[in-house]
């Protein structure tokens, strides 16, 4: 039997040098370039017309879409992709709408949740599209102006999924048209999964009723709170839960230590070297390759560039990021607090006791 210290030493390792080996021969370095590529070339575009505001929306379609394509044969590939734009757009649509409705958005982003956490029901495309959307949502339900109106914002959210569609899929498509067929999975329908799940002990109903439950609490304090960017908190306990309550605190961990690596990083490229206009475009790209590759293996090298990505984003529309700095280590901090709560208040039954390993 190990002792705490030997555990709180294995967790300690998982954060830092992550929960899977990296084996950088395996990668996909190409499609991770090509996405990356969209993503920075999109909002050095924005930057072009005059118009850095419209970065965000443009980068955040492009970035989820081609996410969401990510390790995806050909065949699947647009599908995934096509259904991450279309639900990412929408969420962005909703989350606008319901910004300005103070406290009577908890209901919708209790709905909401609930929803996207069930998707995991579905398989794990459907989990990775619930993930996305909650996260759009949140966003926009709470970021700052943009200087783009609601529905504005959804239709560049859905083009910039559809360049990164046809960034990825047309080279496919000039090759072999026919890979884009595909086989469908022989799984069972929609329908009779759902129904599959939809026992009280499944671990993807209490999945969604734990996150619509830390949805709501995150954004009432996001609400009620004077700290800047209220989306903060909401979003990044849709990035951290998950239908399996294991290993919870060692991502809770990675998430801390990176966004404060990712801040601390990007005030340094952007406020200390004095990074502006275009090289903000090609920091956004940098971070969008680390991100993309990491997610899989090293879920604190893959926060730092998330937090790259939104901190340059931000710092395109205007924001002094060193002074937002330190409410945004301390949002994550609560959501880590509201994620880990969640998960133990009623942890997945196959993870009873090992939300802390």
């Amino acid at each position: 039997m190990s002792s705490p210290a030997a555990n709180r030493t294995s967790t300690w390792r998982k954060v830092i040098l992550g929960t899977a080996p990296i084996r950088f021969r395996e990668m996909e370095w190409r499609r991770t370039i090509v996405v990356a590529s969209v993503v920075g070339s999109l909002t050095a575009l924005a930057i072009w017309f005059g118009e850095p505001e419209t970065a965000f929306p443009l980068a955040v379609g492009s970035l989820f879409t081609g996410l969401g394509g990510i390790g995806e044969a050909p065949g699947h590939r647009w599908r995934i992709m096509l259904w991450t734009g279309l639900w990412v757009g929408l969420a962005a649509i909703l989350g606008g709408l319901m910004s300005n409705v103070g406290l009577a958005e908890l209901v919708v982003v209790a709905l909401v949740g609930a929803g996207c956490g069930f998707a995991g029901a579905l398989g794990r495309r459907g989990a990775l599209v619930g993930v996305l959307t909650l996260v759009t949502y949140a966003i926009y339900a709470g970021i700052p102006d943009t200087g783009s109106g609601t529905f504005e914002s959804g239709a560049l959210v859905g083009l910039g999924a559809m360049i990164q569609m046809a960034a990825l899929l047309i080279p496919v498509l000039v090759r072999n048209r026919r890979l884009l067929r595909g086989r469908e999975d022989d799984l069972p329908s929609v329908r009779a999964r759902i129904k599959a799940h939809s026992q009280r002990r499944d671990d993807f109903l209490r999945h969604g009723v734990r996150l619509a439950a830390a949805m709501v609490v995150a954004s009432a304090i996001g609400h009620s709170s004077n700290w800047p960017h209220q989306y903060w908190i909401p979003m990044t306990v849709a990035w951290l839960s998950r239908p399996d309550t294991m290993g919870m605190a060692t991502r809770v961990l990675s998430r801390v230590a990176g966004t404060i690596v990712g801040v601390a990083l990007a005030i340094a490229i952007i406020n200390v070297l004095g990074i502006t206009s275009y090289g903000l475009a090609v920091v956004v790209a940098l971070g969008a390759v680390v991100m993309l590759l990491f997610l899989a293996t090293d879920y604190t090298l893959a926060v730092i560039g998330i937090t790259v990505i939104v901190m340059a984003l931000l710092s395109l529309m205007g924001e002094q990021i060193d002074q937002t700095a330190p409410s945004r280590i301390a949002s994550t901090l609560v959501a880590g607090v509201i994620v880990v709560v969640a998960s133990v208040s009623w942890p997945s039954k196959s993870a009873r006791h090992a939300v802390f390993e």
